[in-house]
């Protein structure tokens, strides 16, 4: 299941210029009001928003609040959905798969089928 439509894989340097583009406090602002918005974290996918995972939100904003620099342009959601976009195909140069992608899928695995990600069996009832 991919959902990023970036070219995978995206080097975090990549990731974090286009964070930096945005002034924090727009940005996180921005992030706020998003997340406010969304359904369940388990309802993400089937209305269309995998892209606005929690984590991936968490580090826009902590990127943004650590490294940013007061006086740069307002982000905009399309701005937001970009930057979401990268995160979800950033590079894990041990997996060599995308990072992102990998939190989410486990998520998704561990509360859409938690005893199938846990390896057990669902019981039966006779």
């Amino acid at each position: 299941m991919r959902t990023s439509l970036s070219p995978y894989p995206v080097p975090e340097t990549e990731y974090f210029e286009r964070v930096l583009r945005h002034d924090p406090n727009s940005l996180t602002q921005l992030i706020a009001a998003t997340s406010a918005s969304l359904p369940p974290v388990r309802d993400l996918t089937a209305q269309g928003l995998s892209l606005y995972v929690p984590w991936a939100l968490l580090d826009a904003a902590w990127v943004s609040l650590a490294r940013g620099r007061d006086g740069r342009p307002g982000a905009t959601s399309s701005d937001l959905r970009q930057v979401l976009d990268l995160y979800l195909a950033l590079d894990d140069p041990v997996t060599q798969e995308p990072a992102g992608m990998k939190r989410w899928e486990g998520y998704l695995q561990r509360t859409i089928h938690p005893t199938r990600a846990r390896g057990r069996r669902t019981p039966t009832h006779s």
